[in-house]
């Protein structure tokens, strides 16, 4: 499970590529002056309409405490769904912002983030030992509070989950 910005994997990365293939087409359409008009009000309200880097951000938050529980009580299944949904909200906050706003390139922070912390989490959910789990899980938070930090954020501070996300899911297997 690399990380592979050209592979569509699911919902929300459907609906990213649909976003940008609208934007796509719209450009490519715009043939006169009105029509190009017109193509750049609709890619403005597109744009305007698109779930913003915060959200993709609570998303991975979200996904991330999922996770957490899912592994603590052994559902190797839902921990490895909800990686999945990390990665695809990674990749997703790398199509919506790749140059923040101090200069720094997202793509290879999501990258590192991917090949280091996420991939010893994983390798610690197959391996199924508690206490290695909770050090993965402690890495990765780290590594994302690093990245918050070096991207201006050092305000957003992510801690180990003490209560489960949302109450209407069975976290067992």
């Amino acid at each position: 499970m690399g990380f592979e910005f050209t592979q569509v994997r699911a919902p929300a990365a459907r609906q990213m590529a649909l976003w940008c293939a609208a934007l796509v087409a719209l450009a490519v359409h715009a043939t006169d002056g009105a029509a190009e008009q017109d193509a750049n009000a609709r890619l403005s309200a597109l744009e305007a309409t698109a779930p913003g880097l915060g959200e993709t951000m609570a998303g991975i938050q979200l996904h991330m405490a999922k996770l957490y529980f899912a592994a603590k009580v052994g559902n190797r299944r839902l921990a490895h769904y909800e990686m999945d949904e990390i990665r695809e909200n990674l990749e997703r906050a790398v199509l919506q912002r790749p140059v923040e706003e101090n200069g720094l390139r997202l793509k290879p922070l999501a990258q590192a983030l991917e090949t280091g912390p996420l991939a010893r989490l994983e390798q610690a959910i197959d391996g199924g030992q508690q206490a290695s789990i909770a050090h993965a899980y402690r890495d990765a938070i780290r590594d994302c509070n690093a990245c918050h930090a070096a991207t201006g954020h050092d305000f957003i501070v992510i801690t180990m989950p003490k209560a489960f996300p949302v109450p209407n899911q069975r976290w067992t297997p």
